[in-house]
């Protein structure tokens, strides 16, 4: 063979390689994207059958925070009135502000803008979970099992419908993990700068997500990087690995600014988190179960919320201060987290990596099984471990999830057996498990007062003019059962909820919003009564006798009572009565 030819061989050769790689680089790419696709798709569905409206607490703070960083703010200016507008999980001083991490906020920030609608955000967390799981299983396992893990969480009952169908978060912490995971088998095949920047967005969406559980799935990477950073110094001095580090660094140096100015403009401190700043004001109970509550309880302004932080708060905490109360009361959160996480299929798959790997002594795994113990331990040290927070973990979870069924049917194949129809009926299973978790989702959901909440807004958006409801609460209402949230901008409101805080504080609140139709809502009748205010006598008790509206708003039965016996008078507004008819 000439040298030309042999040259042009050796060409062809290094063509041919190069196509490959970059068809096997698409195909990927390709997997990935139809599995966000899919997830996207799947996620508007369920929502468009479960029509998923907020119901917790903490779902009200993330849309507080995704209206105001819709709005071009990070923060918003505490209102003249701001007592009336008080609740569970929210600033008010020295910023109007939700208490969390902005991910969550940012994300259906995005769905806001882009759809007018705040869940279209939660679609998209869906959606990049699913695509950052299949990616992240293409470093650990060959590309059709990542597809397959892909798909199984295209599919996952935790991912779709608990944290899909609910503003509580969840999938940007998953994506955070799948990105940190994602990247750790790519550095350490070529160290190279992409996977450097994708460890470094994983760590920032892990910090503004879940600190605490995003704080304990990094230790383990960060110890891994370092020790073969410094392994490879010693053995050839060679600073590629440092080079291809400072992309990510940059990064991460980013993330770390925009957090410090967003600490400044919800607290006014960089150092002081929204998340810190809240427990110290309103907290009367630790975040951990290893530490004493203050010395002092805080002040509150409403029997609700002091029921909630005095009373839920504290009995959750010292129902763990005895060892037996410790493991009963972690054994339930954890129970309720692993029917989040994991369904019956992917529990024995994950049992079965494990399994697999403790008896080939994969190390590349040994990271993962880390990682996981390490997670559970620190989690459990916080009074409160709800599924969201574990959200971390899923990624690792599906690692182990499809090694065990890889390894399983490698076992099937060599045994000769059928591993293709069974694993076409542990496909056909899974997807039966899927589609009976979401008929128990449907009919668990039960929370008929924020579906009345929901109806009564939809109801008076319909109507001229704007509104402020005046919520009175009975002595035995739940804590838990809050309808006193707004958005990030309170005046501008169609609809403005309030606290009846007497006679004193409602005189002022109804002069301060004497333009708008006023209406008094009894939260514990049942049905829940939305009833008119004569808008004259508001009128004239804000400017004239606090006695005499006092007399009128806080005697809820004597009130309603009248207000259903009599009609309105004449010179009520017709829209009163139209809204009587629909609301009441």
């Amino acid at each position: 063979m000439s040298f030309d030819s042999a040259g042009n061989f050796r060409n062809a050769e290094i063509s041919a390689v190069i196509e490959k790689n970059a068809r096997a680089g698409f195909g990927r790419t390709i997997d990935v994207a139809l599995c966000g696709g899919l997830a996207f798709v799947l996620s508007v569905v369920l929502s468009w059958i479960l029509q998923p409206v907020p119901t917790l607490h903490d779902e009200f703070s993330y849309l507080l925070a995704g209206d105001t960083f819709a709005s071009g703010r990070m923060a918003n200016e505490p209102h003249p009135c701001w007592r009336h507008f008080e609740s569970m999980h929210i600033l008010q001083q020295p910023r109007y502000a939700s208490k969390y991490p902005p991910m969550q906020g940012l994300f259906l920030a995005v769905g806001q803008l882009v759809t007018g609608r705040p869940l279209a955000g939660v679609w998209f967390s869906t959606a990049l979970a699913a695509a950052a799981i299949c990616w992240m299983l293409q470093g650990w396992l060959p590309r059709r099992w990542a597809l397959l893990g892909g798909l199984v969480a295209v599919f996952h009952g935790g991912l779709q419908l608990t944290w899909g169908q609910s503003y509580m978060g969840g999938a940007p912490a998953v994506v955070g993990s799948a990105l940190l995971y994602g990247a750790l088998p790519r550095w350490q095949k070529n160290q190279s700068w992409g996977s450097g920047v994708a460890a470094a967005a994983g760590l920032a969406i892990l910090a503004n997500s879940r600190p605490f559980e995003g704080l304990l799935v990094s230790l383990p990477i960060v110890v891994v990087v370092a020790n073969d950073l410094a392994r490879q110094m010693r053995r050839d001095r060679s600073k590629h690995g440092m080079t291809a580090l400072i992309p990510g660094v940059c990064v991460l140096v980013l993330t770390a600014a925009a957090m410090l100015l967003y600490n400044r403009q919800v607290t006014g401190s960089c150092l002081q988190l929204p998340y810190s700043l809240h427990s110290r004001q309103y907290m009367s109970g630790p975040l951990f179960v290893w530490q004493s509550p203050p010395s002092t309880l805080p002040e509150y302004h409403n029997a609700v919320m002091k029921e909630f932080h005095s009373g839920w708060e504290l009995d959750a905490y010292a129902a763990q201060r005895t060892t037996m109360g410790f493991l009963r009361v972690k054994s339930t959160y954890f129970s309720d987290a692993m029917f989040v996480l994991l369904n019956p299929l992917t529990l024995i798959a994950v049992m079965l990596g494990i399994w697999v790997w403790w008896k080939s002594g994969q190390t590349s795994f040994n990271v993962i099984m880390v990682t996981l113990p390490l997670l559970i331990l620190g989690a459990s040290s916080a009074v409160w471990v709800f599924p969201h927070y574990l959200a971390p973990g899923l990624p690792l979870l599906l690692i182990l999830a499809i090694y065990g069924m890889r390894s399983a049917r490698i076992y099937f194949r060599q045994t000769r057996r059928d591993h293709d129809r069974i694993l076409k009926a542990l496909a056909g299973a899974y997807l039966l498990l899927f589609a009976a978790q979401c008929v128990w989702h449907i009919k668990s959901v039960d929370h008929p007062w924020s579906m009345e909440r929901e109806r009564i807004i939809t109801d008076l958006e319909q109507q001229p003019g704007k509104d402020l409801i005046v919520v009175q609460y009975a002595p035995q209402h739940s804590p838990h059962e809050e309808w006193v949230y707004n958005g990030a901008n309170i005046d501008d409101a169609s609809v403005v909820w309030a606290r009846d805080l007497g006679a004193d504080e409602n005189s002022r609140l109804i002069q301060y919003f004497r333009d708008r139709k006023i209406w008094t809502l009894a939260a514990d009748s049942v049905p829940a009564k939305l009833v008119p205010v004569d808008a004259a006598g508001i009128t004239q008790t804000a400017t004239g006798s606090p006695a005499e509206f006092h007399a009128i708003m806080s005697d809820t039965t004597q009130f309603f009572r009248r207000a259903e016996q009599s009609p309105l008078p004449d010179s009520t507004p017709s829209r009163s009565r139209d809204m009587q008819g629909k609301v009441d």
